[in-house]
């Protein structure tokens, strides 16, 4: 998997764990979907805290992440963004204001998690660009 390639699949991770885990404490669509059988990356355990979004990831762990069919990893990309729609649908008018409890926000207002979260994908985006740059890639991250 080349270093672009690895950033967005850790982009989807991170929305993966962030709102299937931390914000609705349910199993993630990567074991819900059953995407370790499909891809065989074992994610369980890797990388910082265990997650296995690549945050953390030895040389090692990063090299040995399976290069991925295009269309494998464009369905889970798709079922990631499927679910995390799915959060924004069930929103209310008062969601902004109501209090959650995730890891690293302890009693925190929706509004600057979601910032956090778009912030870090949005940074990530920058680097795939950049990177694309570097190998005479055009078009857009």
């Amino acid at each position: 998997m080349c270093s672009s390639d690895l950033i967005a699949w850790h982009i989807a991770r991170v929305g993966d764990v962030f709102f299937s885990q931390r914000l609705l404490h349910t199993p993630e669509v990567w074991f819900s979907g059953d995407w370790e059988a499909r891809t065989g990356l074992q994610v369980g355990g890797a990388g910082l805290r265990g997650l296995g979004m690549g945050t953390g990831f030895s040389d090692e762990q990063a090299g040995d992440m399976p290069k991925l069919p295009a269309a494998d990893y464009q369905a889970y990309l798709d079922a990631v963004a499927k679910f995390i729609d799915g959060f924004f649908e069930g929103l209310d008018a008062d969601a902004l204001d109501r209090t959650y409890t995730a890891e690293n926000w302890p009693d925190a207002k929706l509004l600057p998690i979601l910032f956090q979260v778009l912030n870090h994908a949005h940074t990530h985006r920058g680097e795939i660009g950049y990177i694309k740059g570097l190998q005479g890639i055009r078009g857009r991250a």
